[in-house]
């Protein structure tokens, strides 16, 4: 007897780790934290003020995914010079879309492009996916990230003072050890 109820845990087992069936491909439930939708953001380079640069957005989905958007925004200090960085349409799987454009900063400081594409499913749940790229423009150079470097005043997120306006001053140092920097 004992044989016979052995072979049946067994039976039951392999039933349990091996499955009943082969396993169907869904799509992820609203509450699952990945995305069937991917977004894939690069840049040609960081340029200095005024210089071109190209910037690529590629965006894939593994499930259907009809309607969906795609865009890339720019910061205030760049503008598009050539391109279109924005889509709709239905996005399928295997056939990635790519946005692209030609690019410039018009400003110097430290700047973030944000990438993205959607798909809404209904009014309580989404697919999506985002991207970011920071950079860092002056007239001499352009990084990607945010420096810590204090030579330029853009990258203190400093203004030049306009004509006839008066320049931050220092504040006393409550201790009488000399001048604070002005506050920002």
């Amino acid at each position: 007897m004992w044989k016979l109820r052995c072979a049946q845990i067994i039976m039951v087992w392999l039933f349990l780790m091996l499955g009943c069936s082969t396993p169907v491909e869904k799509p992820p439930s609203a509450s699952s934290t990945s995305s069937s939708i991917t977004v894939e953001l690069a840049m040609s380079k960081a340029p200095r003020l005024n210089e071109p640069a190209m910037i690529t957005c590629i965006v894939k989905s593994v499930f259907p995914a009809p309607n969906s958007v795609a865009q890339v925004e720019l910061p205030s200090g760049a503008t598009l010079i050539d391109g279109n960085l924005s889509w709709q349409g239905d996005l399928e799987p295997g056939s990635p879309v790519q946005l692209s454009g030609t690019i410039k900063f018009i400003e110097e400081g430290k700047w973030t492009i944000k990438a993205f594409a959607k798909y809404i499913i209904d009014d309580n749940s989404c697919w999506g996916d985002g991207e970011y790229i920071y950079v860092t423009v002056t007239k001499d150079t352009g990084k990607f990230g945010f420096t810590t470097e204090t030579s330029s005043s853009a990258e203190k997120n400093e203004k030049s003072p306009q004509p006839g306006e008066t320049p931050p001053q220092p504040l006393p140092d409550p201790k009488g050890e000399g001048a604070l920097p002005p506050e920002q």
